[in-house]
């Protein structure tokens, strides 16, 4: 079976909170200019939201990409999902996501093909029957 469905792009809210860090840090660097402590304490928090933006970017885009795939995953009648991981790099389009699932009964796997925006097709390429 092969089926088209849509999955939301990657909300960055998250990036909020080291963002306001960072801007509160500079706020106290700038202004801490009698009090070393204030100053000092301005540093090591633009350090660490500096090495939190980029962390919580990656961390939160992949764990929101394989929220939203298992929850389209289920709402396409597939039960115990699991996503492979591609090494193949692409310039301009994403990789297919190869994925092993049960629907009915059956052991799936296939492949998760972009098709623009947030359109995606599941591409079953092989099902066993399970017995039980």
């Amino acid at each position: 079976m092969n089926e088209v469905i849509t999955i939301a792009g990657w909300n960055p809210w998250p990036l909020l909170l080291p963002i306001v860090v960072f801007v509160a840090a500079s706020v106290a660097i700038i202004t801490g200019k009698r009090r070393v402590w204030q100053r000092q304490i301005g540093f090591v928090l633009a350090v660490a939201a500096a090495v939190a933006i980029p962390m919580t970017w990656v961390a939160s885009s992949g764990a929101w990409d394989t929220e939203q795939r298992l929850a389209a995953f289920t709402d396409a009648g597939y039960s115990d999902v699991h996503f492979g991981a591609s090494t193949r790099m692409a310039d301009t389009e994403l990789p297919d996501i190869t994925f092993t699932a049960t629907r009915d009964g059956a052991e799936v796997s296939g492949e998760l093909r972009h098709l623009g925006e947030d359109q995606w097709a599941i591409l079953e390429l092989e099902a066993t029957v399970l017995r039980e």
